[in-house]
């Protein structure tokens, strides 16, 4: 092998060697980043949603046996999951979004609106997040129930697992044309870019989700208070004394 060739293969062996580190590095950094996830899910009160749909007699169940609870110590023994944090109302940004729907002459209901703040999990690491709808159904159960799974590969990705249950129990209902099917399930992936909203679509449900990346705010300077010195006594010359009078000679 000439000199020449040889030096040409080492420089492209080592440029490919720094490539593979850089993107190591960057999918590191990556990994640590915090991600801010909000998202509201809500169903579509039309009385004709999902009535061209072919729905199964029983769509299963999404498995929640490992999914964390916001908001209170979660049943989940991954340590990932001390990672994930709970953001309160007042942190939304939805919540303008989720206003419009209300006001859409009831034909969408909010279910689920709910914010959290986690790491950027792998895809095979990610942990599920519990969603809950506050409705029941009359068999006091959730009227909406799943999980959200938020992952990072090359990019960004929400799983999500749904069931959305009949409020009422169609069993005990006169109306002959009453659909007996027990739930209507939406699974669905998507690839997502963070700082955009998102709009996920199904016959009887809808989900808006928005990924921000959490920039922890600069610390405040630390001004240093310099103790005052306490003032330097200034000394004073005492008057002098006149001398006391003699005593009067004894007579």
């Amino acid at each position: 092998m000439s000199l020449t060739r040889f030096l040409s293969t080492l420089l492209l062996g080592l440029l490919l060697g720094s490539q593979a580190v850089s993107a190591q590095e960057s999918n590191s950094d990556e990994t640590q980043q915090l991600y801010d996830i909000e998202l509201v899910v809500f169903a579509r009160n039309s009385a004709d949603a999902g009535s061209s749909e072919t729905w199964p007699e029983d769509a299963g169940s999404p498995d929640m046996s490992s999914a964390v609870v916001l908001g209170r110590k979660s049943a989940s023994t991954s340590p990932g999951a001390t990672l994930i944090e709970y953001l309160p109302k007042n942190t939304h940004r939805l919540s303008a979004e989720k206003n419009r729907l209300k006001r859409k002459g009831g034909q969408y209901t909010p279910l689920v609106h709910l914010a959290w703040r986690q790491p950027g999990f792998p895809r095979k690491l990610a942990l599920p997040i519990y969603l809950r709808s506050p409705q029941t159904t009359d068999f006091d159960q959730p009227l909406l129930e799943g999980t959200a799974t938020i992952s990072l590969g090359r990019f960004l990705h929400a799983d999500f697992d749904l069931l959305l249950r009949p409020k009422y129990n169609v069993i005990n209902n006169s109306d002959p044309l009453a659909s007996a099917i027990p739930g209507h399930r939406f699974q669905s992936h998507r690839k997502m870019r963070s700082g955009e909203l998102h709009y996920l679509d199904h016959p009887k449900l809808g989900v808006l989700i928005q990924i921000e990346k959490y920039e922890a705010p600069e610390p405040e300077p630390v001004v240093e208070e310099v103790p005052l010195e306490a003032p330097v006594p200034i000394p004073t010359t005492a008057a002098p004394q006149s001398p006391a009078p003699a005593a009067a000679p004894a007579q």
